[in-house]
């Protein structure tokens, strides 16, 4: 994780994934999942992100009342399987467009709406002012560094935005 957020290369861990769906506590399945999901997303298109991230919003999902809101690790993975290249009908993505403007944490927030813009362009107008103002929220020394799949400069960039505070080397 601390490559990742270093932007090491890095390769998805076959088998640390294969064992987070064997067992042990979904919330630490969910976590390993996403990262997994993400390193192969990076990686290029890669069928282990298809399978990895809906894997981690699955998880995430576990052990919640039905119909409930889904939480922000969930949004997210399920936004970067829509990156990856994950199959997704229209209401799906309506209600996933809709999940992620009402999500509590802004980096997630941020996050979730760069992903859905860059694998589905004809929503970056609508999400645009959701995700840069999400990004608003980072002092400059942070904007550089990977969260859970993007740094806030990704985001900026996925809308083409100039970045307030950010070194442009």
């Amino acid at each position: 994780a601390v490559l990742y957020r270093r932007a090491g290369p890095l390769a998805p861990d076959r088998e640390l994934a294969h064992a987070a769906l064997e067992g042990g506590s979904p919330a630490t399945a969910a976590q390993i999942l996403l990262h997994e999901a993400a390193v192969a997303w990076r990686a290029g298109p890669n069928p282990a992100a298809v399978r990895l991230a809906p894997a981690a919003a699955a998880s995430w999902r576990a052990g919640r009342p039905p119909g409930a809101s889904p939480s922000a690790g969930a949004v997210l993975a399920d936004a970067l399987a829509v990156a990856a290249g994950g199959e997704v009908d229209p209401a799906a993505l309506a209600t996933l467009v809709a999940a992620t403007r009402a999500c509590a944490l802004v980096s997630v927030r941020a996050q979730a709406a760069a992903l859905l813009a860059k694998a589905r362009p004809a929503l970056t107008a609508d999400l645009r002012e959701l995700a840069l103002a999400a990004v608003g929220h980072y002092g400059s020394r942070e904007k550089q560094c990977r969260r859970e799949v993007l740094s806030p400069a990704e985001v900026t960039a996925t809308f083409h935005a100039p970045l307030a505070g950010a070194s442009s080397s």
